[in-house]
C-alpha cells in the first residue's frame, strides 16, 4: 500500500523533513511519497531565506549552519565549494542558504524516483476522513494524505493597534515587512516608520537604504532595543551553572547576569554565557509554570531576545552609522493611534519615559514587529480552520499549538493525534527555542522517523 505524507510549507523546516523523508524512505524501502505544498513554488527558502538582497546575512556565522545534525560542517564544506576563502566565522548572505536548502532538496529528489511531489497550491483545511485526512485547497481541489505536517512557519505581524480601513487601504501601512514592494515607490523624501526595533526592522532599513532611499527613518518599540552584536570571534560557553535555579524568572534571569558577569571579568564575554544556555533553553522553559511563562514574555522576553538573536559585526556597524548621522530616530514608545492626515499617516506616540504624547508624520509604515505570537489571532486560514473545528487547540500560553514531544498536534479535547503534526514556530509555547536551524534540524529529522515509524500496511 502506498501512504502519501503532505507537508504543508517549503521552508527550511518543511524542506527539511522533506528531505528525511525522502532518505529514510529509500533506506527503508517503505512505499511512501511525499507531497510538499508551497504557495510560491519555491521550496528551501520561506520568509527568512527568500530575499534577494545582498545585504541581508544570516545572523549565525556559516560554521554552525548546516541544515544536517550528523554533518555539522556541511553548509560550511558546500559554501567553500563556491568560494575556498569562507571562513567559520562569516556571515553568508541568506539567499545563498535558501540555494543550499533548495540543492539539498533537489539532490534527494533526484535519488527519490518520484516520490516528492512539490505543489504551488495553499491548504485552507484538513479534516479527518476514516484513518486518512483530506486537505482542501484553495483551487477547489482536495487531496487525501494518511498524515499531514504543518510547517507553515511565521505568520505575519499583527498590527499595532486596531487599524481604521482608510490606513489599510490607502497603501502606505504595510503589513508585510517581507515582501519586496513594502519599499516599492517611497519618495526620497519621505519619512518612514519600522514598527519594532528587532532584525526585522534592521532588515528593512538596511534595504531601504541599499535600495538609494535618503530620508528620515524612525524606530519604534516599546522598550527602543535594538539587536546586539556577534563579537569578532565568539568565545563558546563552557555550559551552565550546575546552580541555575530553574522554575522563576527572576531567579534564573538574575542568576545569568551574575554568571555573564563572572564571564566579562575573566575576558569570556557575556556572549558566551548566553550561548552556553542553547543546550538547555528547551529543558529551562519547560521548567517554567504557566504563570512564569507569561511573566517573561511580558517582561523579559525583549531582553532576551536582542542578547539571544545578534547580528553580523558589519550589520551592527552600519545600523550604528546610521543613529549616529541623526536619518535614523530611535523611539521607545508605543502607538496610541494611526490616523490619515493632509501628507502622510499621523502616528501618536506615547514615549515610554514621558506621560506626554507626541506626533509623527510619516509617507510609509512597514510593521517589523515580527510574527505575530497570538496563535488565534493568526491570519492563517489553515490554523484558525483547524482551531475552528477543535482538530487542535493553542498551547498553554497561547503562541503556538500544543502538542506531544514529537509534535504531534493535540486536540480541544487533549487527544493527542496519529496523523496530525507541526514543527518550527507552531511549537514555540512548548519548546521556546523552535525558530533557529540547530533545533529545527533535530525536529525534522526525529518527525520523519515518528512519521515512517507510524505507517500500517
Amino acid at each position: 500500500m502506498r501512504f502519501e505524507i503532505a507537508v504543508v510549507g517549503a521552508g527550511f523546516s518543511g524542506t527539511m523533513v522533506a528531505v528525511h523523508l525522502l532518505r529514510l524512505a529509500r533506506s527503508s524501502s517503505a512505499d511512501v511519497v511525499v507531497s510538499l505544498f508551497e504557495q510560491s513554488g519555491a521550496p528551501g527558502r520561506g520568509h527568512a531565506y527568500a530575499t534577494t538582497s545582498p545585504i541581508h546575512l544570516l545572523n549565525v556565522p556559516a560554521g554552525r549552519m548546516s541544515a544536517l545534525a550528523d554533518a555539522p560542517d556541511h553548509f560550511l564544506e558546500w559554501a567553500r565549494a563556491r568560494d575556498g576563502s569562507i571562513s567559520p566565522g562569516a556571515f553568508l548572505p541568506r539567499h545563498l542558504y535558501g540555494e543550499y536548502v533548495a540543492e539539498i532538496l533537489d539532490r534527494e529528489t533526484r535519488a527519490s524516483d518520484g516520490r516528492l511531489r512539490v505543489l504551488t497550491e495553499e491548504v485552507l483545511d484538513v479534516e479527518p476522513e476514516g484513518e486518512t485526512s483530506r486537505l482542501r485547497l484553495r483551487s477547489g481541489m482536495t487531496r487525501v494524505a494518511s498524515h499531514v505536517v504543518l510547517a507553515t512557519g511565521h505568520p505575519l505581524p499583527a498590527p499595532p493597534i486596531r487599524l481604521h480601513r482608510t490606513v489599510l487601504d490607502g497603501g502606505r501601512y504595510k503589513e508585510n515587512p517581507w515582501h519586496g514592494e513594502a519599499l516599492d515607490q517611497l519618495p526620497d523624501d519621505a519619512a518612514l516608520l519600522l514598527i519594532g526595533s528587532g532584525l526585522t526592522a534592521v532588515d528593512v532599513l538596511l534595504e531601504s537604504r541599499r535600495r538609494g532611499f535618503r530620508g528620515v527613518i524612525h524606530l519604534l518599540s516599546r522598550r527602543g532595543l535594538l539587536p546586539l552584536a556577534h563579537a569578532a570571534a565568539d568565545a563558546r560557553g563552557s555550559g551552565i551553572p550546575m546552580d541555575l535555579p530553574r522554575g522563576h524568572v527572576l531567579s534564573m534571569m538574575r542568576r545569568l547576569r551574575q554568571e555573564a558577569r563572572r564571564a566579562e571579568g575573566s575576558g569570556g564575554g557575556w556572549r558566551s554565557s548566553i550561548d552556553a544556555l542553547r543546550p538547555s533553553t528547551q529543558e529551562l522553559w519547560r521548567s517554567l509554570g504557566v504563570d512564569e511563562k507569561q511573566r517573561f514574555l511580558r517582561h523579559a522576553r525583549a531582553y532576551w531576545e536582542v542578547h539571544r538573536h545578534r547580528v553580523a559585526p558589519e550589520i551592527d556597524e552600519k545600523v550604528n552609522a546610521e543613529l549616529r548621522s541623526g536619518r535614523v530616530v530611535r523611539h521607545a514608545a508605543r502607538i496610541v493611534a494611526i490616523e490619515v492626515a493632509r501628507d502622510g499617516l499621523r502616528v501618536s506616540i506615547a514615549p515610554r519615559s514621558s506621560n506626554a504624547a507626541r506626533e509623527l508624520i510619516v509617507q510609509r509604515i512597514v510593521n517589523c514587529t515580527g510574527p505575530n505570537t497570538g496563535v488565534e489571532m493568526c491570519e492563517s486560514p489553515l490554523t484558525l480552520a483547524l482551531l475552528k473545528t477543535g482538530v487542535c487547540r493553542p498551547d498553554e500560553v497561547g503562541i503556538g499549538l500544543a502538542c506531544d514531544a514529537d509534535g504531534a498536534l493535540m486536540d480541544a479535547a487533549g487527544r493527542v493525534s496519529d496523523r496530525l503534526f507541526t514543527l518550527g514556530p507552531l511549537r514555540k509555547g512548548e519548546l521556546w527555542e523552535s525558530t533557529a536551524v540547530p533545533e529545527l534540524r533535530v525536529q525534522a529529522e526525529r518527525l520523519a522517523r515518528r512519521l515512517l515509524g507510524g505507517l500500517k500496511s
